[in-house]
């Protein structure tokens, strides 16, 4: 799978949070960071996100894994970060 299917895969699964939670849509771009940048997006919005993404991308994961938030879980990552961050766990 490519990196544009998993970005445009990753845009769904944030709007579709943000929907679900009756939050502002946000245009994503690259190099935002989603967690605190968008309407209401918090950590707890990234694992909600992880999970949706890791299903329709047929990731296998235990739901201990947020794919918002470095995995030393000492900041919050960029679009771009995330999409690479899947991109490799796609190609495993």
């Amino acid at each position: 799978m490519d990196r544009n299917k998993v970005l445009e895969s990753l845009v769904n699964a944030i709007h579709g949070i943000q929907s679900m939670s009756n939050r502002a849509l946000s245009e994503v771009k690259l190099d935002d960071v989603p967690i605190d940048k968008y309407d209401g997006f918090d950590s707890l919005s990234g694992l909600e996100a992880t999970i949706v993404l890791a299903g329709e991308l047929g990731i296998d994961d235990d739901g201990k894994e947020n794919f918002f938030i470095t995995r030393d879980g000492r900041r919050a990552m960029t679009v771009s970060e995330i999409v690479d961050r899947v991109h490799s766990l796609i190609q495993e």
